[in-house]
């Protein structure tokens, strides 16, 4: 095959399309959510951003859903013991937010009691308001944007599948960065692992379902602990 032939199909606009239209969607989720389409502590905006027209793009982009992950997890030992360790990691997170993390907890009580929060139904709101985005944010990122970009740069740029796979955790490392770059060092550099480990998870089992899972358990023990505790 000569070169020029290969190059006539290296096709780098899906790739960018998808990054750039994703990426769009996250910020107008993130910075209006509030504002538009919000009733009470759901925010509708959040699902048509980040599940209405992400689907709509993967099929225009010509991504089967085959390839997003939507399907039944597949374990083995590897995967396994990524998930036992998470569930360890859990336990720790818990024993640590309700006895220890009383200064990274009080930025999201804002000044008030712990009593104030329970009679305000604080911990209710936020796992409502949980629910309208943490779906929304793990199909977005674990499944659009990572399986979308592994198939765009494998299928129309021709980059080797262990490479396109490294890349597409990467870029979904840096987006979930940028969107915790404002929190407490306690929650955002963590973050940063969680992403590469719940990805390389996704990637491991094949589905968005175990990450979506860990992700979940999370933001349960955070809520619990921050606008109840025990």
């Amino acid at each position: 095959m000569q070169p020029s032939e290969t190059a006539s199909k290296i096709n780098p606009r899906p790739f960018f399309l998808l990054v750039a239209t994703l990426l769009l969607f996250q910020l107008l989720g993130s910075y209006f959510a509030g504002q538009i389409l919000r009733f009470d502590s759901f925010m509708g905006l959040w699902v048509l951003l980040r599940l209405v027209l992400p689907f709509g793009l993967v099929l225009l982009l010509g991504i089967p859903l085959s390839k997003l992950y939507f399907g039944k997890p597949r374990f083995d030992k590897q995967s396994l013991w990524i998930v036992s360790l998470a569930g360890l990691a859990l336990a720790g997170l818990f024993v640590y937010l309700n006895w220890f993390g009383e200064d990274y907890l009080a930025y999201y009580r804002h000044g008030q009691s712990l009593e104030q929060l329970q009679a305000m139904g604080r911990f209710q709101s936020f796992m409502i308001f949980t629910a309208s985005t943490l779906v929304g944010w793990e199909i977005l990122h674990r499944s659009f944007l990572l399986g979308g970009i592994q198939y765009s740069l494998h299928r129309f740029m021709q980059v080797p599948e262990r490479s396109a796979m490294f890349i597409a955790i990467m870029t979904v490392a840096v987006f979930e960065a940028m969107f915790h770059i404002k929190k407490p060092i306690y929650e955002s550099i963590p973050m940063v692992f969680a992403s590469l480990l719940l990805s390389w998870l996704t990637i491991k089992t094949r589905s968005v379902w175990p990450a979506l899972t860990i992700h979940l358990g999370i933001e349960v023990i955070f809520g619990y602990a921050a606008f109840v505790g025990v």
